[in-house]
């Protein structure tokens, strides 16, 4: 628990540098955080939108995981889950969530992660969208 505020802070300091890096680039929906809360960014989740990029969720991982980027996908929707499936929720189909699920992708967020770590998430996140981003 000692460690808890500076770890928080650090995530949060590396979220702002993202949100910062990531904001203007057309076709990214950067995660939202309410007015009245202060996320402890858990995750950094980044949006690709479909029709901004000529590839999809599954080749910007590879492409990012290429560039030795520790990208992840979070969370597959509840629904979908073996305990779900078992237990009344098969062939059920959320449109909202499997949007979200289709688009999402996790930058790695952590209290150890250097400035370089940080500035290399960032190299590989541009390079990935403009090799992608339809213009």
């Amino acid at each position: 628990m000692d460690k808890l505020e500076r770890f928080m802070d650090k995530r949060r300091e590396i979220a702002s540098i993202y949100d910062a890096a990531f904001g203007g680039l057309n076709g990214l929906v950067l995660p939202a955080q309410h007015a009245d809360a202060e996320s402890s960014w858990h995750l950094y989740v980044l949006r690709w939108r479909k029709e901004a990029f000529k590839a999809d969720r599954q080749t910007i991982f590879e492409a990012l995981r290429a560039e030795n980027i520790g990208v992840h996908v979070h969370y597959i929707p509840v629904y979908r889950q073996p305990y779900y499936q078992a237990n009344g929720y098969a062939g059920v189909r959320c449109e909202h969530a499997e949007a979200y699920y289709e688009t999402s992708l996790s930058l790695p967020i952590f209290p150890k992660m250097t400035a370089e770590d940080v500035r290399d998430v960032i190299r590989a996140v541009t390079k990935i969208y403009e090799a992608y981003a339809v213009k």
